[in-house]
C-alpha cells in the first residue's frame, strides 16, 4: 500500500536502480548547481529546501554516511555562497551557528530517511518470508512465479517447479517435540538454499511442504539439481538421526497453464503419487502445450 500511495517513495525506489558512484556524482553536481544559484540570486533568497534533494538522493540511494557527507557539503556550500553573495554577519559565531544549524537539519533528514528505508525493507522481508525458516511464503512465491513465467513465455524458456513433502515429520514432531521439528524445517531450507542458484527460489507452502522454482531449467538439468538436493537433504537428516525422508514431485514446464494454482496443483499431484506409492522418491514429468 505504501508503494502505491506515495509517489515520492516510488521516486526514491527508482534511485536504487542506479549505481552508488552515479548517485553520488548526481548529488555532488546538484549541490554545486544549487550553490551557484544561491550565489547568483543573492543571499536574500533562500534555497535551503532544495538542498534536501541531493541529500535525499545520497542518503536513500547510497547510504547514511554518504547522506551525512552530502549534508555537510550542502551546509558549507549554502553558507559560503551566501557569504560571497554579500551577506554580512555581526560575528563569526553567527556564521558558524547558522552553518551548524543547517548541517543539523540536513543530518536529521538523512538519518530519518535511512531509518525509514531500513524499516520498509524489514517490513517487506517479514511480509514475504516464512518467519520460522526464512523461506518465501506462499503469497510471495506465487507472485514471483507470475513474474518469472511471464519472462519465460517471452523468451520461450522452460522452468521447473518441485514440490517437496517431508515424510515422517509428524512422528518426529510428536516424539521429539516441536523444537526438533522446527530445527528440521530450518535445516531443510538451509540445505536447499546452499545448493541452488541465487536466481532460484524456495518457499514454505505448508507445515512440512515446500516448493522450489528453478528458473530456465529444463528436464535434464532439473533431474540433476533435484537428485543432488534429495541426496543432500537425506544426508542432513541422517546426520541428526532424524527419520525424515522426502517425497518430491518435479514438473518441467515447456508451456504455461492458465494460472499459478494449476501449476502448483499439477506438481502437488506428482508429489502425492510418490507419497501414496513408496515415499522417499522423486517423480518427474513434463507439461506441454495442450493446444
Amino acid at each position: 500500500m505504501f508503494e502505491k500511495r506515495f509517489s515520492v517513495y516510488r521516486i526514491l525506489l527508482s534511485l536504487e536502480k542506479l549505481s552508488a558512484p552515479a548517485l553520488m556524482l548526481c548529488s555532488l553536481g546538484l549541490v554545486a548547481i544549487l550553490g551557484g544559484i544561491d550565489y547568483l540570486s543573492g543571499f536574500e533568497l533562500s534555497f535551503s529546501f532544495f538542498y534536501l534533494i541531493p541529500v535525499s538522493i545520497a542518503a536513500w540511494g547510497v547510504g547514511r554516511n554518504a547522506g551525512l557527507e552530502v549534508s555537510a557539503l550542502s551546509a558549507i556550500t549554502w553558507a559560503t555562497s551566501n557569504l560571497f553573495a554579500g551577506e554580512v554577519y555581526p560575528s563569526i559565531f553567527i556564521f558558524v551557528w547558522n552553518a551548524l544549524t543547517r548541517l543539523g537539519f540536513f543530518s536529521v533528514v538523512t538519518i530519518l530517511l535511512h531509518t525509514l528505508k531500513q524499516v520498509i525493507r524489514e517490513e517487506q522481508y517479514l511480509a514475504s518470508t516464512d518467519p520460522l525458516t526464512g523461506a518465501l511464503n506462499s503469497r510471495s512465491f506465487y507472485e514471483i512465479i507470475n513474474t518469472k513465467v511471464l519472462k519465460a513465455k517471452i523468451h520461450k524458456r522452460p522452468y521447473t517447479i518441485a514440490y517437496i513433502d517431508l515424510d515422517n515429520f509428524k512422528q518426529i514432531n510428536d516424539q521429539k517435540g516441536h523444537t526438533v521439528g522446527d530445527a528440521a524445517l530450518k535445516m531443510v531450507v538451509t540445505t536447499i538454499q546452499n545448493n541452488i542458484r541465487d536466481k532460484d527460489f524456495i518457499a514454505r507452502l505448508g507445515g512440512d511442504e515446500f516448493a522450489l522454482l528453478l528458473i530456465e531449467t529444463g528436464e535434464m538439468d532439473a533431474k540433476r539439481v533435484v537428485e543432488r538436493l534429495h541426496t543432500k537433504l537425506l544426508a542432513s537428516m541422517q546426520a541428526q538421526d532424524w527419520d525424515i525422508t522426502f517425497s518430491i514431485g518435479v514438473l518441467t514446464f515447456l508451456a504455461s497453464p492458465e494460472n499459478v494454482n494449476k501449476m502448483i496443483g499439477l506438481t502437488d499431484q506428482l508429489m502425492y503419487q510418490v507419497k501414496s506409492q513408496s515415499k522417499n522418491a522423486v517423480m518427474y514429468s513434463i507439461y506441454h502445450d495442450k493446444t
